[in-house]
């Protein structure tokens, strides 16, 4: 199976309406698929700053699935990829992958200092893998296969990271957290990236094919917050305690802090 490239609890969401952030004033994210139709161009990569988005080629079907999706407001990634082979031509394989972006600042009590808080990525990935058919005429006829395989990491900066991969039939899920210091109105820049891969592979001895499937879903937590301190980011999300006193927006809340 190939590798990938090196790379890189609870999310509390408050219902007060925050407006959408300027076009383009928010990082930029990026997100891909193996695109043998070249129906995206560019190599089947995709870069956006707005604060939801998703792609999937217009070829996914029972052989193929890729998608790559991420919300930013709700603090979401996802990455899924499906490959089926039924002969002897193993064809293409499948990967999707997201690396979202954004800026977020901390929200605390007039005079307060410093304090160190958690970003925690909750991550659920899912992978798998089995031969096609002709599983039980002999013990040579093994239907065991390496899965796929699924990759998640937040990142705080350029090198506060945490990452996991998973390979292994079945189900994982975990939470990957980086610690982060900053005082009320301190900005900081998160990294979320999830990558799926899958490539059915022949078993020409035996004549048949394959399946592998992978999948990883992320969701973003500020989990051990102080109460009356809160986090919000330029595409919209909210975490922690939050006085709806009046309407706020990014550019107030960077005005407010400078």
């Amino acid at each position: 199976m190939s590798r990938f490239a090196a790379a890189p609890l609870v999310l509390l969401l408050l219902s007060l309406a925050v407006p959408a952030a300027r076009a383009g004033s928010c990082p930029t994210d990026t997100l891909s698929v193996f695109d043998d139709q070249n129906e995206f161009g560019n190599g089947g990569v995709v870069t956006a700053q707005d604060s939801s988005r998703a792609i999937a080629p217009a070829v996914n079907d029972a052989y193929r699935t890729q998608e790559a999706s991420y919300q930013l407001a709700a603090g979401t990634i996802r990455a899924r990829a499906w490959h089926v082979v039924t002969d002897l031509l193993p064809g293409p394989g499948t990967h999707a992958r997201v690396a979202a972006h954004d800026t977020y600042t901390l929200v605390g009590p007039d005079g307060a200092g410093e304090i160190t808080f958690t970003a925690r990525l909750s991550v659920s990935s899912v992978c798998g893998g089995e031969y096609e058919y002709a599983c039980t005429i002999g013990p040579e006829f093994t239907c065991s296969l390496p899965a796929g395989g699924a990759l998640a990491s937040i990142r705080e900066g350029a090198a506060n990271m945490a990452s996991s991969f998973h390979e292994s039939n079945g189900a994982y899920d975990h939470t990957l957290d980086v610690s982060i210091t900053r005082a009320p109105g301190g900005t900081f820049e998160l990294a979320l990236s999830a990558q799926a891969e899958a490539a059915g592979v022949v078993d020409v001895q035996h004549g048949r094919g394959s399946s592998r499937a992978a999948s990883v879903t992320g969701r973003l937590g500020f989990p051990d917050l102080p109460p009356g301190w809160s986090v919000l980011s330029c595409q919209g999300f909210r975490a922690g305690h939050i006085v709806p006193v009046r309407t706020t927006t990014w550019g107030r809340i960077k005005t407010m802090h400078r």
